[in-house]
């Protein structure tokens, strides 16, 4: 059997000391070129398994992935909405009357999913623009998409038009915030209207 250079794997004498190629002082281990490929191998197969684990980490902590976020059907009493189990929206600000041009209502999510889906908000303004911090990404069907306008954050706003009044969500989950839009049901459109004009 061969012995070979347990530096640089190359082919030796028996009676070498040094490695002709390299330089390195031999030592009576042998090598041979099969082990070095299972080594090889191994090493590869870690480094390609700790990159796909470190791909799917960044993914999922970035919100590009999120799991099916479970929804639930939840009466605003003025309108219903499918929202994720266990959110809890609260409204934080809101201007019932804003001269003649209408006003708006803005609900912050202080339960579960607030990464996903953290706030919505209606509006009936006439001149209703989104936040300079979003740029506009697609259309889905009636449904306005726009991103961080920075691309340093998922964060995105969505938007539908349903009888006259904005609905918009704010979040990192656009499926989530697109079926939401989509389950939009107007119970009371005359408190809706007291309440955001």
């Amino acid at each position: 059997m061969d012995n070979y250079c347990t530096n640089c794997g190359k082919a030796i004498n028996e009676d070498t000391k040094f490695c002709p190629d390299c330089g390195h002082k031999i030592t009576v281990q042998n090598r041979t070129p099969d082990n070095l490929n299972d080594k090889n191998k191994i090493i590869i197969i870690a480094l390609v398994a700790v990159i796909a684990i470190l791909a799917v980490a960044i993914s999922l902590s970035s919100g590009i992935f999120y799991e099916n976020v479970p929804l639930e059907r939840m009466d605003f009493e003025i309108f219903k909405m499918d929202v994720p189990v266990g959110a809890q929206f609260e409204e934080f600000s809101s201007v019932p009357s804003y001269g003649n041009i209408g006003g708006f209502i803005f609900l912050k999510n202080v339960g579960k999913y607030s990464k996903q889906v953290f706030m919505f908000d209606v509006s009936t303004l006439r001149y209703h623009s989104v936040s300079d911090n979003f740029v506009f990404e697609k259309n889905e069907g009636d449904i306005s998409i726009y991103k961080d306008r920075t691309g340093q954050t998922n964060l995105h706003y969505v938007m539908k038009e349903i009888d006259g009044y904005d609905f918009g969500l704010m979040g990192e989950d656009t499926n989530t915030m697109i079926k939401m839009l989509n389950s939009i049901e107007i119970t009371d459109s005359n408190t809706l209207s007291t309440q955001s004009k």
